[in-house]
C-alpha cells in the first residue's frame, strides 16, 4: 500500500507554465482543457498577451500560449468546454460570435488544419440557445450538456447530441429539468451531473443515466450539485457540493457501483467539519482518481485544491505541495495530469491557471492476499478452471486483474494446461489422491507473488475390463477346451482374483468349469456338434460389470484333414485352437467353391512371418497346423485371402 511518505513530491510538477503574465490577471481562470498528440488546447475566462481582446480560448506552443484567430466573444465570453473531433476542436461555454465577426451561438469549431473557425448550423439554426457546460466526443457524435434548451431549432433540455456526419442535434429523450454540468460515457450508458431533479420525466436528483433509449435515476441520486463525474472499472465517481448520495452520508464525493447499483462513500476520512467547499473537477487515470476544486483539508489535511484517489490501497495521497487555488478543470494524459484553474503556483512553483502534473511510473507486486481453495474433479475426468475465479484473491495497485499473467506450476502427477482464459487440471488415467501445484502472478513490470495451492482427484470405481477374446473357440466334443480367462480381464481397483465371474450358454450342451484360484474355464460338450454362443460377466465388489460373448463351434473331431463332403455356404475364416498355443496350433477354413488360397501369417508389425499355403484348393473345409517354435512369444495375426473374400484373425504364442 502506498504511504505519504512514498508519494512523488513537488519535482513532478512542470515548470514551463510560468512565470508569465500570458493569462494573469484578475479573476481569471481555466475550465476546459483537451489534448490532441502535441498540442494543448485551453480554455476559459482570459485574455491571451498580445492580444487586444478577450479570447478564452489558447494553443500551447511548446514556450507559451497563442490565440486561436481572435477567440471568442460577444455576449459572456466564456469558454467551459472542450472536445476534440480529428481536425476539429470544439468550443462550448457563453459566447456570441467567435474570431471577432462570425455569429456563433455559445458553441463553435476551430479547424487545427487550416486554422479558421466556423458555426454548428442546422437549417439555418445557430448552435444552441444558452450556456454550453460540458461537451464529450464519442465514436461520430458530440455531446452537449449546460443551461441550453433549444438546439439547432430542436427542444431539448439542457443536454443534446450532435452528428459530425449529418450536422444535426437530436435531443435525448424529453431531456433533463435542470443545468447539466458534466458527461460521462460507459460502454452504451451516459451519466449526466448536474442541478436538477428529474431526467425524462422521471424523479433524478442531480444524476441521471441514458441508456439510448430512456432515463433512469441511480437511486435517490445526490442532494445537491454534481460538478464533475468519472468513471473506472465498476464504479462510477461523483464530485460537486453534495452531502449525501442516496442514504449514505458523505462528503463533496461518492462513487455508485453500477453492478451492485449502490452507493459509498470514497474513504473514510472525509468529513463535514472539514474545509472541503467542493469538487469541481475529476479525472481517472491507471490506478488513480484526481480530483480538484476547493478541497483544502478535505482529505486527511491533504494540500490544497487537488488529490489522488487509490481506490486499490483506499487511500488519499497528495500531489505534492498541491496548488494555491482552486481547480475547474482535470485532464489525464497519459501518465500525466493536466489540471487548470485560478492557481498561481503548482508545487511552489510559478504556474499561471494551468500545471501538469507528471506522474512518475510505479510498479507494486501483486498480491495474493488469501489462501487458494483446494480444486477437485473426478479421476478419469478433467477440470476447466476460470482464472477470473482467481481475481478476488489477487491485489494489484498499477494493473487491472485481467492484465495481470497468471502462470501454474504443475504439480507430480496432476497437469495443468493453459487454454485461452482458463486452466485445464488433468491427472494420468486411474490414478487419484492430492497434488500440490504452484500458482504465479505477475505484473507487466514482472513482479509477482507465489502460492501453493491443492488439486485433489476423486477416486471413481471403474468397471472391469474384458478384452482380446477370440471371437470363435473351436474343439472336439470329445475333448476340453481351456481358456485362460485372467489374461482377457483386467481392473484397475481390483486384482483378478477378486472379481465374481459368471457364465451362460445359448445350448445347454455347452458345459463350463471355472477354477477360481487359476482363473482358467474349462470348456466341453459331449456329444454335441455345432455352434453355441458362451456369455461371460464379471462384476467387481461395486456391481461394476464388464460382459462379453465368444462363439463355440463344436467339432466331432480336430484331426488335420479336409472335409471336402460338407461344402459351407460362405467363406469362413476360423479362430485358431488352441489359443493360445505353444508351439502348435490349429488353422480351419472353409470354401464354397474351389479358389485360389493364400494363407499367411503376420507379427504385429506387419512383418510377414509364414505363408501356410498359396494354391488352389478345392471347394470344402481346410485344417492347416501353424507351428511357431522358430517365433518368439507373442501375438500374430494369420490372414486368409481366396478369390475376393479376405479376412485376418489374432492368435497368441506362448512358450
Amino acid at each position: 500500500m502506498n504511504t505519504l511518505a512514498s508519494e512523488p513530491g513537488d519535482e513532478s510538477w512542470d515548470d514551463r507554465f510560468g512565470p508569465n503574465d500570458d493569462l494573469d490577471d484578475y479573476d481569471e481562470n481555466v475550465r476546459a482543457i483537451a489534448v490532441a498528440e502535441s498540442e494543448i488546447y485551453i480554455g476559459g475566462i482570459f485574455w491571451v498577451r498580445g492580444a487586444p481582446y478577450w479570447n478564452g480560448v489558447a494553443k500551447w506552443d511548446g514556450k507559451g500560449w497563442s490565440s486561436l484567430g481572435r477567440g471568442v466573444g460577444g455576449r459572456g465570453r466564456i469558454v467551459n468546454a472542450l472536445a476534440i473531433f480529428d481536425n476539429d476542436l470544439y468550443v462550448g461555454g457563453s459566447f456570441t460570435e467567435v474570431d471577432d465577426t462570425i455569429p456563433a451561438n455559445n458553441i463553435a469549431k476551430w479547424n487545427r488544419a487550416t486554422k479558421t473557425w466556423s458555426t454548428l448550423n442546422t437549417n439555418g439554426e445557430n448552435g444552441v440557445n444558452a450556456t454550453i457546460m460540458t461537451l464529450v466526443a464519442h465514436k461520430n457524435e458530440l455531446y452537449a450538456g449546460g443551461s441550453f434548451t433549444i438546439a439547432g431549432g430542436a427542444k431539448t433540455n439542457h443536454i443534446a447530441i450532435w452528428n459530425s456526419s449529418t450536422e444535426t442535434w437530436t435531443p435525448m429523450g424529453s431531456g433533463i429539468n435542470g443545468v447539466v454540468n458534466s458527461i460521462v460515457i460507459l460502454d452504451t450508458a451516459i451519466y449526466a451531473g448536474g442541478h436538477f431533479s428529474s431526467a425524462g420525466g422521471m424523479l433524478a436528483n442531480n444524476i441521471a443515466k441514458w441508456d439510448g433509449h430512456k432515463w433512469s435515476a441511480l437511486d435517490d441520486g445526490l442532494n445537491d450539485v454534481v460538478y464533475a463525474i468519472a468513471i473506472m472499472g465498476d464504479e462510477v465517481y461523483v464530485g460537486g457540493d453534495f452531502t449525501k448520495a442516496g442514504n449514505v452520508e458523505v462528503c463533496k464525493i461518492a462513487k455508485w457501483n453500477t453492478l451492485g447499483k449502490k452507493w459509498s462513500a470514497v474513504g473514510n476520512n472525509v468529513h463535514h467539519d472539514s474545509l472541503c467547499y467542493g469538487v469541481h473537477a475529476m479525472a481517472a487515470s491507471g490506478n488513480y482518481l484526481y480530483i480538484g476544486g476547493i478541497i483544502e483539508k478535505a482529505v486527511a489535511n491533504l494540500p490544497y485544491a487537488i488529490a489522488k484517489w487509490n481506490p486499490i490501497a483506499g487511500s488519499w495521497t497528495p500531489l505534492g505541495s498541491g496548488l494555491n487555488s482552486g481547480v475547474r478543470a482535470i485532464l489525464s494524459h497519459g501518465s500525466d495530469v493536466y489540471t487548470g484553474g485560478y492557481f498561481t503556483q503548482a508545487g511552489g512553483k510559478p504556474s499561471t491557471r494551468f500545471a501538469i502534473w507528471h506522474e512518475p511510473e510505479q510498479n507494486h507486486a501483486p498480491v495474493i492476499n488469501s489462501s487458494l481453495p483446494t480444486l477437485s474433479f473426478n479421476e478419469d475426468t478433467s477440470l476447466l478452471y476460470p482464472i477470473s475465479k482467481w481475481y478476488s484473491r489477487v491485489q494489484d495497485q498499477e494493473d487491472a486483474d485481467s492484465a495481470l499473467a497468471f502462470t501454474v506450476i504443475p504439480g507430480k502427477k496432476v497437469q495443468a494446461t493453459r487454454q485461452g482464459n482458463n486452466y485445464l487440471f488433468t491427472a494420468p488415467q486411474n490414478w487419484f489422491g492430492q497434488n500440490k501445484l504452484k500458482l504465479i502472478v505477475a505484473d507487466r513490470g514482472q513482479l509477482a507473488d507465489t502460492v501453493d495451492f491443492f488439486v485433489r482427484v476423486k477416486p471413481v470405481n471403474d468397471a472391469p475390463a474384458i478384452c482380446g477374446l477370440p471371437e470363435i473357440i473351436t474343439f472336439s466334443n470329445n475333448a476340453a477346451e481351456s481358456l485362460a480367462l485372467w489374461d482377457f480381464v483386467s481392473d484397475v481397483d481390483n486384482p483378478d482374483s477378486s472379481l465374481h465371474y459368471s457364465f451362460s450358454a445359448s445350448n445347454n450342451a455347452l458345459q463350463n468349469d471355472f477354477n477360481h484360484e487359476t482363473g482358467s474355464l474349462s470348456l466341453t460338450a459331449p456329444g454335441f456338434q455345432g455352434k453355441v454362443d458362451l456369455f461371460i460377466s464379471v462384476r467387481d465388489d461395486s456391481n461394476a460389470i464388464a460382459r462379453d460373448t465368444v462363439a463355440v463351434q463344436v467339432d466331432f473331431n480336430t484331426g488335420v484333414t479336409e472335409d471336402q463332403n460338407q461344402i459351407p455356404q460362405d467363406f469362413v475364416l476360423m479362430q485358431n485352437h488352441p489359443n493360445p498355443f505353444n508351439p502348435t496350433t490349429i488353422i480351419r477354413f472353409g470354401l464354397p467353391q474351389a479358389a485360389e488360397v493364400k494363407l499367411e501369417v503376420y507379427d504385429l508389425s506387419g512383418r510377414r512371418v509364414a505363408i501356410m499355403v498359396n494354391e488352389r484348393k478345392e471347394a470344402g473345409y481346410h485344417n492347416l497346423i501353424f507351428e511357431g517354435s522358430a517365433l518368439p512369444s507373442g501375438a500374430y495375426y494369420y490372414r486368409l485371402t481366396a478369390g475376393d473374400f479376405c479376412e485376418m484373425k489374432k492368435f497368441l504364442l506362448i512358450k
